[in-house]
């Protein structure tokens, strides 16, 4: 009877550790990231082509005390915000997001990712990574 009873429990287990696998959530689609955070140099690294979408999600205020060059403002805290995401960017394009320490535009990504949208890039921590790896702002 114990046998059994061991055998029983290990069964259980396994099933438990299976289902719990199934069930998490991971923020891939296809194998494929969709959110992917970058470090600034990184980021910069892949800004350095021509017809991006980069979107700064900051303030108007925050933009204009400088932004990185070529960005285009669609400020997170504005009602038009997924508007503007939709009428402004191609969900089949990576987009590159960025703020100011990094927490407004990872709520931003995960709404693009709800949105649609392929591929997302975030800065992580923000303009304020980028500046601190001395990376210039345009004003």
């Amino acid at each position: 009877m114990k046998i059994k009873n061991r055998i029983l429990a290990v069964f259980i287990i396994t099933i438990g550790f299976i289902s719990c696998a199934q069930n998490k959530t991971d923020d891939k689609v296809s194998g494929i990231e969709t959110v992917v955070e970058l470090d600034a140099q990184s980021f910069y690294n892949e800004i350095q082509v021509e017809n991006i979408q980069l979107v700064d999600v900051r303030t108007l205020g925050e933009y204009n005390s400088g932004h990185i060059k070529n960005a285009i403002l669609i400020d997170f805290y504005n009602p038009e915000f997924y508007n503007e995401m939709n009428d402004t960017l191609d969900k089949e394009k990576p987009v590159y997001v960025y703020c100011r320490s990094g927490n407004r535009s990872g709520k931003a990504a995960k709404e693009l990712e709800k949105l649609g949208f392929s591929k997302i890039l975030d800065l992580d921590g923000g303009i304020n990574s980028w500046t601190r790896r001395g990376l210039s702002l345009e004003r």
